[in-house]
């Protein structure tokens, strides 16, 4: 055996594609074992993208939804500290109590106290608050027609945030509802994704809406009369999917 050749097991990324290797022999991948490799990679990268970038997704909304809900929830309170009584526009606890002049005062209030960069009262569409709503179309008619698509895209208050958030409200503010569209005008603009809707609750003598409180049931969905369909993927059905 020669004992001046060399042979070397680890090469660097230009010794494998060298044309002329300097040195003892060298051993290198073919071009058909390196597409092979690459090939596998690829697939194996198809199969798991599309699930990271899914739970990337849901983190962000996530993250927003609980930053949103804490921001409207600190201006209700700031709202009721200043009026030194329960508004007359929530529903459970003390009973329900939604007089239409109380819940109107209340989102003209909270509107005051949020970080409002610009704001619809009526003909949102139009007006570019929101995109069309054809997802809402089938509860015209319904005991939620204040969230149908004609009523949010023409007549619903629409908040837009600084933080890009959106809130729409049932109808022009009549009631204690409303729908927190985290990342606002941007998609999917899908129920139970980026679209929720909250009810405002009487809870320990104070405004609230937090409500897993209304029917001692921590499971509370997070779709006042927005429900999405059984076949629907959504994020997120309850409070307690979000803050665990």
């Amino acid at each position: 055996m020669n004992k001046d050749l060399k042979i070397k097991h680890g090469f660097t990324l230009a010794e494998v594609f060298s044309v002329h290797p300097k040195g003892g022999r060298k051993y290198a991948f073919t071009l058909a074992e390196v597409l092979i490799t690459l090939g596998i990679i690829g697939v194996v990268a198809a199969m798991t993208l599309p699930t990271l970038v899914q739970k990337y997704q849901k983190e962000v909304v996530r993250n927003q939804f609980k930053k949103s809900f804490a921001t409207i929830q600190n201006a209700i309170n700031q709202i009721q500290y200043d009026e030194g009584r329960l508004i007359g526009c929530h529903y459970g606890g003390l009973g329900t109590y939604a007089a239409t002049d109380e819940c109107l005062f209340l989102f003209r209030e909270i509107q005051k106290k949020l970080n409002v960069v610009r704001s619809c009262n009526g003909n949102a569409l139009r007006d570019g608050c929101v995109k069309e709503m054809p997802q809402f179309a089938a509860l015209a008619g319904s005991g939620c027609g204040g969230f149908s698509q004609e009523v949010i895209e023409n007549i619903s208050k629409v908040y837009m945030l600084s933080d890009g958030s959106s809130i729409i409200t049932y109808k022009d503010g009549v009631m204690p509802l409303f729908i927190l569209d985290v990342n606002g005008i941007k998609g999917p603009n899908k129920i139970g994704k980026d679209l929720y809707g909250l009810t405002i609750c009487a809870k320990s003598g104070s405004l609230s809406i937090d409500c897993r409180h209304k029917y001692n049931d921590k499971r509370v969905r997070i779709d006042a009369c927005i429900a999405s369909s059984p076949n629907d993927k959504v994020y997120f059905k309850n409070l307690d999917e979000i803050f665990k």
